[in-house]
C-alpha cells in the first residue's frame, strides 16, 4: 500500500514537471563553468600581483611612535587571505605560519586577529575585489579603487 501511494506521488511529480517546464530548457552549461573556473585559476596564479597593486594605491602616513609593525600591508593581505581560504582558525593558521614561515617573521594568533579590525586591510581588501571583478589588467581600475578608498575613509572617520 505505501508503495502504492508512492508511485501515485511520483506521476503526479512527473505530471507537474512536465506541465511547467514543457517549453523551458535546463540544464548547466559546463563549457561556461569551465570558462569561468579557468578565469579564477588564473587570478589565483597572479593573486600576487593583484595584491601589490591593491595595496601600492594606498598611501598612509608613517609614525615615529609605538612599535614597528612586523608585516607590511601586503604580507598582512596575504596573510588574511590565506587563513580565509583555507577556512582555519587563528590558531591553526599560527601553526601553519610557524610550520611555513613564509613571511620571514614571527606571526602569533593576536597578529592574524587583529587583520579583521585593520582599517587598512579592509580598504585593501576592498581595492581587491574590485580589481578581480575588472576584466582588465590589474592597474586599469585605480578610479574605482580611489572612490573605494575614500568611502573607507569616510566611514572610519564616521562622515557618512
Amino acid at each position: 500500500m505505501p508503495s502504492q501511494t508512492a508511485a501515485e506521488i511520483l506521476e503526479v511529480l512527473d505530471e507537474c514537471f512536465k506541465e511547467n517546464f514543457k517549453n523551458k530548457e535546463y540544464g548547466y552549461d559546463f563549457s561556461e563553468w569551465e570558462r569561468k573556473r579557468n578565469i579564477v585559476k588564473q587570478k589565483l596564479k597572479n593573486l600576487k600581483d593583484y595584491v601589490n597593486a591593491a595595496c601600492k594605491t594606498i598611501n598612509r602616513e608613517e609614525t615615529k611612535t609605538g612599535r614597528p609593525e612586523k608585516l607590511s600591508l601586503e604580507q598582512k593581505l596575504t596573510l588574511f587571505l590565506y587563513a580565509r581560504m583555507m577556512r582555519k582558525s587563528n590558531r591553526g593558521m599560527e601553526e601553519i605560519i610557524i610550520m611555513l614561515n613564509p613571511f620571514g617573521a614571527d606571526v602569533s594568533y593576536k597578529t592574524i586577529e587583529r587583520l579583521y579590525s585593520d582599517p587598512l586591510v579592509k580598504m585593501a581588501l576592498h581595492n581587491l575585489f574590485i580589481l578581480l571583478l575588472s576584466e582588465t589588467n590589474p592597474v586599469a581600475s585605480y578610479q574605482e579603487m580611489e572612490r573605494g578608498i575614500l568611502y573607507q575613509l569616510k566611514t572610519i572617520i564616521g562622515q557618512t
